[in-house]
């Protein structure tokens, strides 16, 4: 008998949550009466999925004359079966992702200017600036696109591009020694274009 009562209550629960996936009165009906919200919304990424990639980049100015070429920080991985239990790098990526996409909500209502003072622009510059270089250089300068999938004819859209700002003195301690001037080429076209 419990095992009958228990089944009937979890297929009315599963009839229940299929039932208000999508809006409109049946939705509204059975929503007044789950005050406690027991009925899950299956809407992982709506009502706005994500439809672009964000690449973070990076260059460095060895003098007034010299600039290294873009170099990209990965901003995901290649999975694996390992990484769900062990990815002790997730934070980090996910750290510099959502300062990504929040620098990308702030381009919409601030300029140049006013970005640099915002916290998203200060993390993503010192991460930049923290990653060991020859001593050559004197600034380094970043830059946030938008890509648009693995199959497109739209280029990527460039979302914003810092001013150089001056290294710190502990960006010059480099673990293996690193030539910005053999810096290998960025391999998009779109890369390669950009001043």
């Amino acid at each position: 008998m419990y095992t009958t009562a228990v089944i009937v209550v979890f297929a009315v629960w599963l009839l229940l949550t299929c039932l208000t996936q999508k809006e409109g009165p049946v939705n509204s009906a059975v929503r007044r009466w789950d005050p406690l919200s027991l009925l899950p919304r299956w809407t992982f990424f709506a009502p706005n999925p994500g439809t672009t990639d964000h690449h973070l980049l990076y260059r460095d100015r060895i003098d007034e004359h010299t600039l290294t070429h873009w170099r990209e920080i990965p901003l995901s991985e290649s999975r694996s079966l390992l990484g769900a239990f062990w990815n002790p790098g997730k934070r980090n990526k996910k750290a510099l992702t959502d300062a990504a996409n929040t620098l990308l909500l702030f381009t919409r209502t601030i300029s140049l200017p006013g970005l640099k003072t915002t916290l998203p622009y200060i993390a993503l510059m010192n991460y930049v600036s923290a990653i060991p270089r020859s001593h050559m250089s004197e600034a380094t300068q970043f830059l946030v696109l938008d890509s648009f999938g693995y199959i497109t004819e739209t280029e990527p859209r460039l979302v914003v591009r810092s001013e150089f700002h001056a290294l710190p003195a502990r960006a010059f301690v480099a673990a293996t020694p690193w030539d910005p001037l053999t810096a290998v080429a960025a391999t998009t076209t779109a890369l390669e274009s950009l001043p």
